[in-house]
């Protein structure tokens, strides 16, 4: 994968995760007792982690279930590639060192396998912040 490839598909990446992290919050909203802004501005500082326990807690109380333990269980993986993409993919892999402007195959399939994940992840995230809204 030539690097400016990579650079593409890594902002790419991100924005799937910010948009993880607002259907995170807009399914906390949705399903917590308080109206739907201000269970919004509840979790507006929240990281991932708080988000996902903070929903997971909900739906014990509430005896729902908007997420299967599956799926959190995902959410935590997605959380963690999220922090290393966001965080240290550019230092751990070395890629000011990539030879002639190319990312190796074992890094770029990271890469796609980890964007297709967050892509799947992001639409699941809308389809259940609206399943939450529907519930009222």
């Amino acid at each position: 994968m030539i690097f400016n490839e990579f650079r593409r598909m890594h902002s790419e990446l991100i924005e799937h995760y910010q948009y993880i992290e607002h259907n995170l919050e807009g399914l906390y909203a949705s399903i917590c007792k308080a109206p739907f802004l201000i269970g919004l501005r509840e979790v507006d500082k929240d990281n991932i982690s708080a988000l996902i326990r903070k929903i997971d807690a909900i739906q014990a109380e509430r005896q729902l279930v908007i997420l299967s333990e599956e799926e959190i269980n995902r959410l935590n993986a997605v959380r963690d590639r999220r922090n290393f993409w966001c965080h240290n993919c550019y230092v751990t892999l070395h890629l000011d060192l990539a030879p002639k402007g190319l990312v190796d195959q074992e890094t770029a399939q990271m890469l796609m396998n980890d964007y297709y994940e967050a892509e799947e992840v992001r639409q699941l995230l809308f389809d259940r912040k609206l399943l939450g809204l529907s519930l009222g």
